[in-house]
């Protein structure tokens, strides 16, 4: 019994770290590997490593913002896998004024939004009055807004932060799309402020 219990007590643990509505089959090397990547962090935190490495990542982002031009859409696209990469997130979608797809980086290419929303003249409704939606768990949206659900689902989005800009006359210009796969995985709250940041000054350029 006593083996049992720690063992159920080690899959809870697990299972506590890849988010809720799941279960878990116990795997020594599995719950090891969680152990080890924790304590990786944990000592980084500590002798400070970790700030470092996150400032200096955004620095490079923001370097990489001042010099973007309109035209260069690789500099664009570099922009976007740094921010991805640094953000954790599983993909980054812009699209234009008319819905249609600007750019996209991220694990794959599935595109899931466009037709959505010109079919959904109410897709902003959730956003709030600064003219963003950040959910940290899509499956609240089942009981609000269960088309909006199904779409998020159909990808296999745990959390998103969307970010609709507007232009100097207050006419929304572009959408910005930050999306998570992973269960368990939120955007903390300065992810997501440094990300309506980028997507605000990117959406005065482009």
């Amino acid at each position: 019994y006593e083996e049992l219990f720690q063992l159920a007590d080690k899959s809870l643990y697990i299972a506590k770290y890849r988010g809720r509505n799941c279960y878990i089959l116990y795997k020594p090397e599995i719950h090891d590997k969680i152990i080890m990547e924790n304590k990786q962090v944990n000592e980084r935190l500590a002798n400070g490593k970790f700030y470092e490495e996150n400032v200096s990542e955004k620095m490079e982002i923001l370097d990489l913002l001042a010099k973007i031009k309109r035209e260069d859409s690789q500099s664009v696209q570099k922009l976007l896998e740094n921010l991805r990469i640094h953000l954790q997130l599983s993909k980054i979608t812009i699209y234009d004024k008319n819905f249609d797809l600007l750019y996209m980086v991220g694990l794959d290419s599935k595109e899931i939004r466009s037709e959505f929303i010109k079919s959904h003249r109410n897709y902003f409704q959730l956003f709030n009055e600064y003219g963003f939606l950040h959910q940290n768990n899509t499956n609240v949206l089942g009981s609000i807004d269960g088309s909006r659900y199904d779409m998020y689902r159909s990808a296999n989005i745990a959390s998103i932060l969307e970010v609709a800009t507007k232009d100097k006359n207050g006419e929304l210009n572009f959408l910005f799309c930050f999306d998570l796969y992973k269960p368990g995985r939120s955007f903390m709250r300065d992810e997501v402020s440094f990300a309506l940041m980028v997507a605000r000054k990117l959406s005065e350029i482009l």
